[in-house]
């Protein structure tokens, strides 16, 4: 959402009863009173936010706080709309505490699977610059031979980061339907396509490489390659799928 969410129940107020979920979506009317009990609670909902966030990855605070102030909403409609008489309500934090903890929870949740997705996209990008070889020498080389190099090396990390989101985004198929989760989906499956393409040997590679995790040395043994030669080999075959990602449109994380 654009506004700050710590500025979310003034909106609110604002615009004549109307809050926006997490997600950015209208939610229904609150009446007066629904409205003045989730306000006095604010600091309630916030401090559960932040008792997560400083223990959990993967959420932003504002994240999190977005998320209990929702929790809390729902809590101040459910408790005054379903509860039968004074006498017999519990308090208002303890009606609100599970269904505010719940929210942070999930809006958690959702965040550390897209977090470790991009952390292993990352690593395998990291891994193959740190791996690249090239037999260029940029002090002798001209200027079209070090272009050539470098977008050579940028396809392949592109390449390896691609590969490496992909295989970490299958393996958390069915876990849950957050809009990052179902982006990274659909990217891997871009992935996988293009991959496809790629000749059977640069394939079979980055498939047993990336999405069964087969080490490289013994992909080597398997192939009949060096293990020098197996790298190279690895490098230009994630070259060429970066490319091809470019061609499709893929380009960013």
């Amino acid at each position: 959402v654009g506004a700050d969410r710590g500025e979310r129940l003034e909106g609110e107020r604002e615009s004549g009863g109307q809050v926006k979920t997490v997600e950015g979506l209208p939610a229904e009317r609150l009446t007066a009173e629904q409205r003045a009990l989730a306000e006095r609670h604010r600091s309630f909902a916030h401090a559960i936010a932040r008792s997560h966030f400083a223990r959990h990855p993967g959420a932003t605070q504002e994240e999190l706080l977005g998320a209990a102030e929702l929790g809390l909403v729902q809590a101040a409609r459910s408790y005054l709309a379903a509860a039968p008489g004074e006498e017999e309500r519990a308090t208002f934090e303890t009606f609100a505490f599970h269904r505010v903890l719940g929210a942070v929870r999930d809006t958690f949740r959702r965040e550390a699977k897209a977090y470790a997705i991009r952390r292993a996209a990352e690593a395998a990008a990291l891994a193959m610059a740190a791996s690249h070889r090239d037999d260029g020498d940029p002090l002798y080389d001209d200027a079209h031979a070090t272009r050539s190099q470098l977008s050579e090396k940028a396809a392949a990390i592109q390449g390896a980061f691609f590969a490496g989101l992909a295989a970490a985004s299958l393996e958390a198929v069915g876990e849950d339907h957050a809009a990052d989760a179902e982006s990274h989906r659909r990217t891997a499956v871009i992935v996988r396509e293009a991959v496809a393409s790629l000749p059977p040997r640069d394939r079979a590679l980055i498939e047993r490489h990336y999405f069964e995790h087969v080490e490289l040395k013994s992909l080597a043994v398997e192939i009949g390659l060096s293990y020098t030669t197996a790298r190279r080999v690895h490098q230009d075959a994630l070259a060429r799928l970066g490319k091809r990602l470019r061609a499709r449109g893929v380009d960013g994380g």
